[in-house]
């Protein structure tokens, strides 16, 4: 479209108003509606990393899907040793070393269930090196590129965020020069909390889970580290946790810890600076 001078829009289909009622679909239809709704100013359309962004992009979502393969593998195995009486195996080591591993191949079982675990094993382990491989090919990414290595180490700066997650957040986010407000950040992880108010009844829920949840459950992680490293995160942290309740008290203070990263960022991210750790 652009060798054509036309503008193009890549819009979320989640983001299109549908009424209940409609109940037919069809390319026409669709069109009529498209064409209705950007007319009217109603589509709002999502930025796509372009360039050195849209490669780290390819590299982050290839190492999100073989850890989630290794995951699943693992699983499976656990999975097979619950059925054949032998799920005590898994007890000892967590880990998944390599004795680990050694102990699970001398497994004395049936034939079948031996090639089945073989099989396992094998997905279990190329997995593990597609990710080690994935990995190094990152690290040699970011010293290719000066300028998203230089945003690297602005985020690895805040406590609590490493090189998985910095990368990750760089993919996802794309070049930071096109967010507007530190608000952004949070909306597009879906930390911002639901609202439902009406008049002077305000009423707020959970975070919304919008955007990439592997990406989310990152900046938690993080956050749980952070509040271990810096003092002012941590005092916010325990002043959210006790104006709740203390059954969930924990948990909305670490998402509200996870938001306030996502203004960490923004700001680390837009001035070009590191982290003060308080």
């Amino acid at each position: 479209m652009k060798k054509k001078n036309q503008d193009c829009l890549i819009v979320p289909p989640i983001s299109i108003p549908k009424a209940p009622n409609e109940k037919v679909k069809t390319n026409r239809i669709d069109s009529i509606k498209l064409a209705q709704e950007l007319k009217s100013g109603n589509i709002k359309p999502i930025r796509v990393p372009e360039g050195p962004y849209r490669e780290l992009r390819y590299l982050i979502e290839s190492r999100e899907n073989y850890v989630t393969a290794r995951k699943i593998a693992k699983q499976r195995i656990k999975s097979l040793l619950l059925v054949t009486n032998n799920i005590h195996l898994l007890e000892p080591d967590k880990h998944w070393s390599k004795a680990y591993i050694s102990k699970l191949t001398e497994l004395k079982c049936s034939p079948a269930v031996k090639t089945r675990l073989g099989m396992l094993l094998t997905d279990l382990e190329y997995t593990r090196v597609q990710t080690l491989n994935i990995l190094s090919s990152l690290r040699n990414f970011f010293k290719e590129h000066k300028e998203l290595d230089e945003y690297l180490g602005y985020l690895r700066s805040i406590p609590g965020i490493g090189f998985i997650t910095a990368a990750t957040l760089l993919g996802r986010i794309g070049d930071p020069n096109n967010l507007r407000n530190p608000r952004e950040i949070a909306s597009f992880l879906g930390l911002v909390p639901k609202e439902s108010s009406t008049g002077d009844n305000i009423n707020k829920g959970s975070i919304t889970h919008m955007g990439n949840g592997i990406l989310r459950s990152l900046l938690i992680e993080s956050a749980w580290i952070a509040i271990g490293k810096d003092t002012e995160l941590c005092q916010f942290y325990h002043r959210i946790k006790n104006k709740n309740n203390p059954r969930i008290g924990s948990r909305i203070a670490i998402t509200a810890v996870a938001r306030k990263l996502t203004y960490i960022i923004y700001c680390v991210l837009r001035e070009q600076r590191n982290y003060i750790v308080h």
